[in-house]
């Protein structure tokens, strides 16, 4: 994935929404609001779990600061997970090598390794977006909004890929004419797409992910030699399975 498609990946058309203030002392408010943002996501990272008067002390105003300028807990946990989510394309796309022009399939294998990059690099946000930790921190909405955010440059991909006819929606994992029990998150992130493509993507994300919890908890360097080659091996029969050429 190329720098080139960031624009229409890249989530900050669909980021939290920035109360509007009068345009005396909107600076500091965003001084305010920066701060706040900066130290809850230190604070995050650091302890797995989120108190605004942590994070009001680390940030150096009061509490009722944090809740006027930010808002409430899960609308700061939103806006720390947005900023998280832009980072990581950020990385994913400084590292990719397919551009707009190259097949759906060699995109989606420079994202999955752009992703894999970013996940072995940054473990702990990897686990707070994408693990465990995340649904004790979430409710369903800000939840399935994250996951939109985050999985918006695999969702392009796809979709411009099955406008192309490089997915396969009548073979493979993606003949299925309806999802399984995915969580509410992935189903919000793939509301737009095609049922099928729809499948292809839970397939794809599943695949991706999965493998790198388990390379990110140290269990395949036991297996394998080679992590490279082990991991674009695995990642080519997920898109088989997935359908896309």
């Amino acid at each position: 994935m190329s720098q080139q498609q960031l624009p229409r990946t890249r989530p900050s058309s669909a980021g939290p929404e920035v109360r509007p203030v009068p345009e005396e002392g909107a600076a500091t408010r965003l001084e305010v609001v920066a701060r706040v943002v900066a130290a809850a996501r230190s604070e995050l990272c650091q302890r797995h779990q989120l108190s605004l008067r942590a994070v009001a002390r680390r940030a150096g105003v009061g509490i009722r600061e944090v809740a006027q300028h930010v808002g409430t807990g899960d609308e700061l946990i939103g806006r720390i997970f947005f900023e998280m989510a832009v980072d990581a394309h950020e990385v994913m796309a400084g590292v990719s090598q397919a551009s707009a022009d190259s097949s759906t399939r060699d995109r989606l294998l420079a994202y999955a390794r752009g992703y894999r990059h970013w996940a072995l690099t940054r473990p702990v946000e990897f686990s707070l977006l994408l693990g465990p930790t995340a649904r004790a921190l979430m409710d369903e909405s800000v939840a399935a909004q994250g996951v939109t955010w985050f999985n918006g440059p695999l969702i392009d991909i796809l979709r411009d890929g099955a406008e192309r006819g490089q997915v396969d929606l009548d073979s493979g994992a993606a003949a299925g004419r309806s999802l399984p029990a995915v969580r509410p998150g992935l189903l919000a992130a793939a509301q737009d797409l095609d049922p099928r493509t729809a499948l292809a993507f839970v397939t794809v994300s599943a695949g991706l992910h999965g493998h790198l919890v388990l390379e990110g908890s140290g269990q395949l360097a036991a297996v394998f030699v080679d992590l490279d080659r082990a991991f674009d091996a695995h990642m080519r029969a997920v898109l088989d399975a997935a359908g896309i050429a």
